[in-house]
């Protein structure tokens, strides 16, 4: 069911979060969001952002022995204001996250018509709570997962996780169907799988849904396991046990790539493990589509983390990242495992008495900067919200000390470009050594937009150049950067353009054009229509013939996702997805292409809706149009 238009913008998936991140900008800094003050506020969690970057996360109100809060970070503020409190209930809320509507969803374990824990919403603009649905220990289950656990499908369907109830008692995976206002039990555990240890929660694209357990010396995976509930089945599945080498207690979330592998990282175990079988330092791990092995991929070894406890996120081109509690300087670290490599890069350090310690949540934004929360430490000791951005001061920010190197940016700009069009952007780099001593060795150039003369938070990357250069004191050379597109999330505004230089000695140059852009806001806007109305065959097996437009003044090229719906009165209100699709695109302005897909229907009699790219990845100026239905029901 697509969400209400005027409230798309802020609608949240968490299975399609990275979807539209840029490549990776240099990370040179932890930046200090907010400084928690102790008495206050204390241990900040479960961090979320919304599309207008305001921050949301839970803590305990430090005024009080008792409370919990919901707490928001307007965008470009330091101080957090307190959206609900929680009485009674510090440290046993849990699970931020945005359901279909862009509402707030959580779990609390106590309370609820049974006292066994609640699903919680508060409506945007609300000033209090409403329950969704109460669990029931021998039903549904009781202690609900805090951390990472509320996942959602494409109908705004919820799902989580119990570790005790169900059953045999050993915990519950659980559904609630939107609007229901009721938590139906999927699965229960047995004890002799889980021993009440399960954790967290992931959903595929296919709505399956996977999660891990974690060390128990009383259950055959006595070093943890990873499971897996197919989409319509009651029986979890182990897909694949930890025998300490390997991996030790892993944790969720789990990342599924659109092949099938899976990621994930494990607190312990690896190759710092030791001949007496001391836990080590924890492991990042795959299990291949269909296999049941686990393949390390990397270890931590205390200099780059130690203890890994949140799970793992990925970008769209499936680099992972998260953090660890302890290991770096003593205090914790953000790390980065690049798809394809051995060896995890440590991309921030904390330490008590500024950036905080012992960093949990972590989430990527759409300019591919990492936002997170340290629980405790900062200035005010409560803790801290905090961003790994780039470097931005130009003569050495990030490095050992000033640069030796001095740059030009030439070439002729346009005036005037709108967001996804094609365009002939070739600037030219000169370097300059402008030192007493030979500048030698490799350089990372990165050309970006940004608003100001330097790179920061807000500035969107576009493309990287990595060059060796051999430089004599006043000598220079040239780079030509081209780049033949803008990213379709830039908004509409005026920009530099701006070429970030990592030097050979570490340092960070910026150097930006004299002239400007102006940049119109992406005009994609999605249509389509069937070309037939579709004649459905035995098994619900049936072919549909559509064809999609785009209307607007902005090319759309990339993988179109679409929603194949029935509906009841060919509106998307009461609509249920039957199949979700991706095919590729290459729509100029004004053009149309035609498809033929194959899916199987469910019986009944209803309207068939197409929704296309309902995640509003290509950023269209109009989603009403968007879904469209056929002319007449059919009947399966």
């Amino acid at each position: 069911m697509r969400p209400n238009p005027a409230r798309r913008s802020i609608s949240r998936r968490p299975d399609a979060r990275a979807e539209s991140l840029e490549p990776r900008r240099l990370l040179a800094a932890i930046n200090v969001l907010s400084s928690l003050n102790s008495s206050q506020i204390l241990g900040p969690s479960n961090l979320i952002e919304d599309a207008n970057k305001n921050l949301f996360f839970l803590a305990t109100d430090g005024t009080t022995s008792q409370d919990a809060g919901l707490y928001q970070l307007p965008a470009g503020a330091s101080s957090p204001t307190l959206l609900v409190s929680f009485p009674n209930q510090r440290g046993d809320i849990g699970a931020l996250a945005f359901d279909i509507e862009g509402d707030l969803v959580g779990l609390a374990n106590n309370g609820g018509a049974n006292n066994d824990g609640f699903v919680w919403e508060l409506k945007t603009g609300a000033s209090s709570i409403n329950t969704l649905a109460s669990f029931d220990h021998t039903a549904t289950g009781s202690n609900a997962q805090l951390d990472a656990n509320l996942v959602m499908d494409s109908t705004g369907d919820l799902f989580g996780t119990t570790q005790t109830g169900g059953a045999d008692n050993g915990g519950t995976v659980w559904e609630i169907v939107k609007n229901s206002g009721l938590a139906t039990p999927l699965a229960s555990f047995p004890q002799s799988v889980s021993n009440q240890s399960a954790n967290g929660l992931t959903i595929d694209t296919n709505g399956n849904l996977f999660g891990t357990i974690g060390r128990d010396t009383s259950v055959s995976g006595a070093h943890g396991s990873v499971w897996e509930l197919p989409k319509g089945s009651s029986t979890i599945n182990v897909l694949a046990s930890f025998n300490g080498t390997n991996g030790d207690s892993p944790n969720s979330p789990l990342y599924v790539d659109p092949s099938g592998n899976i990621f994930g990282e494990a607190n312990g175990g690896g190759s710092s493990i030791n001949a007496t079988n001391t836990v080590g330092d924890g492991v990042i791990f795959e299990i291949p589509a269909g296999s049941n092995s686990i393949t390390d991929l990397a270890s931590f070894t205390g200099d780059n983390g130690s203890g890994p406890q949140q799970g793992v996120i990925a970008d769209s081109t499936g680099n992972l990242f998260g953090t660890t509690q302890s290991g770096g300087s003593g205090q914790g670290v953000v790390f980065e495992l690049p798809k394809g490599a051995s060896a995890i890069t440590t991309l921030g350090t904390f330490d008590s008495t500024t950036t905080g310690s012992g960093p949990n949540s972590l989430l990527l934004d759409p300019n591919s900067d990492l936002l997170g929360a340290a629980a405790t430490g900062g200035s005010g000791g409560g803790g801290t919200i905090f961003k790994i951005t780039p470097g931005s001061s130009s003569g050495g920010a990030g490095g050992p000390g000033a640069s030796s190197l001095t740059g030009t940016l030439t070439g002729k700009l346009p005036t005037s470009v709108i967001a996804g069009q094609k365009i002939n952007l070739n600037p030219i780099l000169t370097l300059t050594d402008s030192g007493s001593s030979p500048v030698s060795g490799p350089v990372t150039i990165q050309l970006f937009l940004s608003t100001g003369t330097t790179v920061d938070a807000n500035s969107f990357f576009l493309t990287l150049v990595k060059q060796n250069v051999k430089l004599k004191p006043h000598a220079h050379v040239s780079h030509p950067l081209k780049t033949s597109s803008l990213p379709v999330v830039v908004p509409a505004n005026t920009y530099h353009l701006v070429v970030q230089v990592l030097d050979p000695s570490g340092n960070i140059l910026d150097v930006a054009s004299s002239s400007t852009i102006k940049v119109a806001a992406s005009q994609v806007d999605l249509t389509g229509s069937f070309s037939k109305t579709p004649i459905p065959h035995k098994g619900g097996k049936t072919s549909l013939s559509f064809t999609v437009t785009n209307a607007g003044a902005t090319p759309a090229d990339g993988p179109l996702t679409f929603n194949v719906d029935t509906s009841p009165n060919a509106q998307p209100a009461g609509a249920a997805v039957a199949s979700i699709m991706t095919k590729k695109i290459n729509l100029k302005n004004g053009k149309s292409q035609k498809f033929n897909v194959v899916v199987t229907l469910p019986s009944g009699t209803y309207f068939i809706l197409i929704d296309l790219d309902p995640s509003n990845s290509f950023s269209d100026i109009n989603t009403d149009n968007n879904v469209f239905a056929t002319s007449a029901t059919v009947t399966v």
